[in-house]
């Protein structure tokens, strides 16, 4: 705000070196500590704010107020009447996202740039997500229909690590050994396993669920222990990602790769193991439609299936087989299908059991 000020007092000649500073910061927000680019996309109808809690206790439970400053005139806009996506950082969990009903109070009219939550309820809002309270955190507050959920899961319980109580005086000694015990290291690590899990198995799988426990208690600064069988996944990726690398594997020949495809044990996501094939394909002059019945495309994403279908000749059936998982169901029959026309590529049915 006193940049501003001087800005709009003095005029941009005099400030035009802060003012190329701020420029070069945000240039370089966009790259990694690895000088890699990353992504940092704007949402208008977003905003970072801090969580306050309603003192004159006029929210109901799940009920937030939220105004902001409008881009533009600057003006303070109170939003009502509408259902807002609401999460704060680390968001491991997939409860950690959470909807509240945002409603106009005239009692919290001069809260401005922050979201009020309710006093009222089982639990604290702010603890529904990543475990938060409000003592300074900042939540991310999003009302772009778009980009909010029909469905959320239920919210995680963070529990705190316990300590032990002691009604002595708290003395500087006590202060030098809490902060010595103090560590955050094993953060990055944590979140590294956890991505690798989420991609293998999914966010709600048990491994999941188990290291962001150990992430949640990490924050707090406590010492973890990883337990080896959540370090498996990520020395099978090292090993796949050696075996993928390998240039022996140029040299396999088509009934050599069927066997490795056929294999249950080969480490690698089903998305890496299509494209895998694939470059083999191109590098052998061999067609990537023989080798679709190894695939589970009920592994992967919307965005994944629609790569592989660029990847394979124009044709309704091959779409169909890679975009409608009724067309490998076990449970109903090619007669059953055609008649009634189930197998469209537009019907992307997905396989939600499988007994194998």
């Amino acid at each position: 705000m006193a940049l501003a000020e001087k800005l709009l007092l003095d005029g941009i000649e005099p400030l035009s070196k802060q003012i190329l500073d701020l420029i070069n910061q945000e240039f370089s927000k966009l790259l990694n500590k690895k000088e890699e680019q990353r992504c940092r996309i704007m949402i208008p109808q977003s905003r970072l704010l801090f969580g306050v809690c309603d003192s004159m206790n006029v929210l109901k439970e799940g009920e937030c107020a939220v105004k902001v400053t409008m881009d533009g005139d600057g003006q303070p806009m109170a939003l009502k009447g509408m259902e807002i996506l609401v999460t704060r950082n680390p968001c491991l969990h997939p409860g950690d996202l959470q909807k509240f009903s945002v409603v106009d109070k005239p009692e919290l009219s001069h809260l401005t740039d922050c979201i009020v939550f309710p006093v009222r309820g089982k639990r604290p809002s702010a603890d529904m997500m990543s475990g938060g309270d409000l003592d300074g955190d900042k939540f991310f507050v999003c009302w772009d229909p778009d980009l909010i959920p029909s469905k959320l899961s239920q919210p995680a319980r963070y529990q705190g690590a316990k300590e032990p109580v002691t009604l002595k005086p708290i003395t500087d000694d006590d202060c030098l050994q809490y902060f010595a015990r103090y560590t955050n290291a094993s953060l990055g690590r944590v979140k590294n396993l956890y991505l690798d899990w989420a991609r293998a198995k999914g966010p709600m799988s048990g491994e999941c669920q188990e290291l962001n426990h150990l992430f949640s208690m990490s924050v707090d600064g406590n010492r973890i222990k990883v337990p080896r069988h959540l370090e498996i996944l990520r020395n099978l990726k090292y090993v796949a990602a050696r075996q993928s690398q390998s240039p022996q594997l140029d040299g396999f020949t088509f009934d050599a790769m069927q066997l490795l495809l056929s294999r249950e044990d080969f480490a690698l996501e089903e998305f890496e193991l299509v494209k895998l094939t694939y470059r083999w394909c191109s590098r052998n002059q061999a067609r990537l439609v023989d080798f679709l019945e190894y695939f589970d495309f009920n592994r992967l994403s919307d965005e994944e299936k629609t790569w592989v279908v660029g990847q394979l000749p124009n044709s309704i059936e091959l779409q169909s087989l890679v975009l409608n998982a009724l067309l490998s169901s076990n449970l109903v029959g090619a007669f059953e299908i055609y008649p009634y026309k189930l197998d469209s590529p537009s019907l992307h049915w997905k396989r939600a059991f499988d007994s194998a």
